[in-house]
């Protein structure tokens, strides 16, 4: 039986190529053990402050807390139900680790409530760095980890008890299964069956966390990268028949006992995700621009650095590798649908953010080589260049 490694596919060698910030084989292109106990220490470190009881509850986590209480004073995990009415805007997950999570640490403990945004957040960064590691090495993924972590977007939904921290960690994985298998890397790509079914698994369980909104940023970002690279025949992926009955079966685990138990739950979840009236189906102009505008905000204080890394993989051609486009689609076609109004009032938008973690690294990369280049050679850096 022939072993993962062995089953990936061979790839050509220029996409050894590129910003790779450590030097060496094809086979010390991962993250290093050393790398990912940085990262964890450094998300650990934060969580006496992301958790913190002395912080208030925003409305947002003062509705998931109360739904979770509910559901364990009640002992009714199917239905969500806040003060009796059921709750059906997103799927019961981040209910149901919120309520195990209080139930392990008491009914009253807030950072409790908080601890499972705040390892999804340090799960997020790990898996970031892992992905980027195995196209530009172990250095390279750890920056992009540690810039993971200290974005906004990260300390925001990281320190508040609903679902978006998790929407953000599965969405990431759901990339980077997706990318093992379809994005040409120095390690070829993997071929072994496991590879299709986590990939559906992932999708199922963003949808029992955000309902629709998960699966269709996911299948977004993946179809987008097909298109871009007009890898038509590899959309077959997306409708692998194991991984699609094993996300079928793992929707309808939730969704047929929830019918059974809430007959009209189907009709409030159908006009709340598919068929919206005219006026809430597109947002006003005002409100797209705020879409647009919360990207930079939200990724501060790294934003200079990312706008850099960004307009530099533009102006260098690295954007043309396919790693790098898989980024950059992960990030646009799902900002054009909440731009658009779609799964308005959502914050959805740390979900798509999450790559721009490597472009800040890059543009980092890219400042440092031109400070060191002028710094031991005494030439600037535009000088330089042209003369080399």
């Amino acid at each position: 039986m022939k072993s993962d490694s062995a089953a990936e596919t061979s790839t050509s060698a220029g996409l050894l190529s590129g910003p790779r910030m450590l030097a060496g084989s094809a086979a010390r292109l991962r993250l290093g053990r050393g790398a990912a106990v940085i990262i964890m220490v450094a998300g650990l470190g934060t969580l006496p402050w992301l958790l913190s009881d002395k912080r208030p509850l925003s409305p947002r986590e003062a509705r998931s807390i109360a739904v979770a209480r509910e559901m364990l004073a009640s002992g009714n995990f199917v239905v969500p139900r806040l003060d009796g009415a059921p709750v059906t805007d997103q799927g019961p997950l981040s209910y149901w680790l919120i309520a195990g999570a209080m139930k392990a640490f008491g009914h009253e403990s807030i950072w409790a409530s908080r601890l499972p945004s705040g390892l999804a957040m340090i799960g997020t960064a790990l898996v970031i760095a892992a992905m980027t590691a195995r196209w530009q090495g172990s250095r390279f993924g750890l920056f992009t980890g540690l810039v993971q972590l200290t974005t906004g977007h990260a300390v925001l939904v990281g320190a508040a008890a609903d679902g978006v921290a998790l929407l953000t960690l599965i969405v990431a994985a759901a990339v980077a299964v997706f990318s093992l298998a379809q994005v040409d890397s120095p390690h070829g790509r993997r071929t072994a069956r496991w590879v299709p079914c986590l990939f559906h698994v992932l999708v199922a369980v963003s949808f029992l966390d955000k309902l629709i909104a998960g699966p269709v940023l996911i299948m977004v970002a993946c179809g987008g990268y097909f298109v871009v690279q007009r890898h038509w025949r590899d959309f077959k992926f997306l409708f692998h028949p194991l991984g699609q009955l094993l996300c079928g079966c793992l929707m309808l685990g939730w969704i047929v006992p929830l019918v059974m138990m809430d007959p009209p739950a189907l009709d409030r979840f159908l006009p709340h995700h598919l068929f919206r009236s005219n006026a809430t189906a597109v947002a006003p102009v005002d409100w797209r621009l705020g879409w647009l505008l919360s990207f930079p905000v939200l990724m501060l204080p790294w934003t200079p650095v990312m706008l850099w890394g960004v307009w530099q993989t533009f102006r260098t051609g690295v954007l043309t590798q396919p790693f790098w486009r898989m980024l950059g689609v992960w990030a646009v076609p799902g900002s054009w649908l909440l731009a658009a109004g779609w799964f308005r009032g959502e914050p959805l938008n740390t979900a798509l953010l999450t790559p721009l973690s490597a472009f800040t690294v890059y543009g980092a990369w890219q400042l440092i080589r031109r400070r060191w280049v002028t710094y031991a050679t005494g030439v600037p850096w535009r000088k330089y260049r042209n003369e080399s």
